[in-house]
């Protein structure tokens, strides 16, 4: 059931295990019986200093609280709350209570009791947590406030094993393409196996999501490394090893850290190329040799084959030409024409004397 209450924000909790902490590297899952827990609320108010309410917090002071989007909570214990949607206006108004109560500003438009009575939607009946994940969803995998990419891909990845709900009914409740929350849902678990490698672990960062998202977007990719559709896993343990080698900085030997090799989304659409070449897969392979080596070295096969196809099709066009189309060439037109006949000419001389 979903009411409307004004609450003191004294009884309101910040939620610990917001979704934008995930991918801080000291992030630590807080169990909910711990969340009233002064030091964790603490901790929570500071972590959400990094992702902005300091604007929010002066706009508050400026203008009062707009009220346009309600701060959406639900019941904690008996007296508390802990908000689903709305942390950092939360914190803002925490930040400011703190504030007032130090005297640091002149309160213009009567902060203090709003502070009192905070405009909240209350959700009273959502155990099995379909409404809070649904809303999460809609604010920020495809709505007004988007989170990064990984915390996307982990929201997508609750909902389908918390939940128990299929790609179809994730897609509805978020607004994604059935394909799009396929997608992230793979991504997140094959950076969770990278997660659970035992030389990896501890690199297998949120950063690398993107990485990750765009490898099992890649038929040729997901096939070098055997992507499982069913057990959700790269099968191909060597490969799989050195794909991790790849994107992980490696040591050198003054002990220095190195950048890896593969370093962002379009890193991986490079590898797609490569793979397909022999030759610049021999090179990938090769520990010294840099990456741009073997890219530079795909594209010069991709384009050594592609003035076929381009000559093929000219070949053709010209065939097509009708009876009526020459009687009206124009004089640009014979240029063109004679420019094509003198580049044949000289490739055919050219290949004359190659062969001699």
């Amino acid at each position: 059931m979903i009411t409307e209450e004004n609450i003191n924000l004294d009884h309101i909790l910040l939620d610990p295990n917001n979704y934008r902490f995930h991918e801080l590297g000291d992030y630590t899952n807080v169990p909910r019986s711990k969340y009233d827990n002064p030091a964790i609320q603490k901790r929570t108010l500071e972590r959400l200093r990094n992702f902005g309410f300091q604007d929010l917090k002066k706009s508050i002071a400026e203008n009062g609280l707009v009220t346009v989007d309600r701060i959406v909570v639900e019941k904690f214990d008996d007296n508390n709350f802990v908000v689903i949607e709305g942390n950092r206006r939360v914190a803002a108004l925490k930040s400011l209570q703190s504030d007032l109560e130090q005297g640091i500003f002149e309160d213009a438009h009567d902060i203090e009791a709003i502070l009192k009575k905070v405009p909240c939607v209350v959700n009273s009946d959502d155990e099995s947590g379909v409404f809070r994940l649904t809303l999460m969803g809609i604010r920020h995998v495809g709505g007004v406030n988007e989170w990064g990419g990984y915390q996307r891909a982990k929201l997508v990845c609750d909902m389908m094993d918390k939940l128990d709900l299929e790609a179809p009914e994730v897609a509805d409740k978020i607004g994604l393409s059935v394909q799009e929350v396929n997608r992230r849902y793979r991504a997140f678990k094959a950076l969770q196996q990278m997660k659970d490698d035992e030389e990896f672990s501890d690199l297998a960062t949120p950063s690398l999501y993107p990485i990750f998202h765009e490898a099992v977007s890649q038929p040729v990719v997901r096939d070098w490394l055997e992507w499982d559709s069913s057990d959700l896993q790269f099968k191909n343990d060597s490969d799989r090893e050195f794909f991790y080698a790849l994107i992980t900085p490696t040591s050198s030997d003054g002990g220095l850290s190195e950048e890896p090799k593969l370093r962002t989304y379009s890193d991986v659409r490079s590898l797609k190329q490569i793979l397909l070449s022999e030759d610049a897969k021999a090179v990938l392979y090769d520990d010294d040799q840099p990456f741009m080596n073997a890219v530079v070295l795909a594209k010069q096969k991709e384009l050594s084959g592609k003035w076929r196809k381009e000559v093929r099709e000219a070949s053709s066009s010209l065939n097509n030409i009708s009876a009526l189309d020459l009687q009206s060439l124009t004089p640009d037109d014979l240029a063109l024409l004679t420019k094509l006949k003198d580049a044949a000419q000289t490739l055919l001389t050219q290949f004359e004397k190659i062969t001699k």
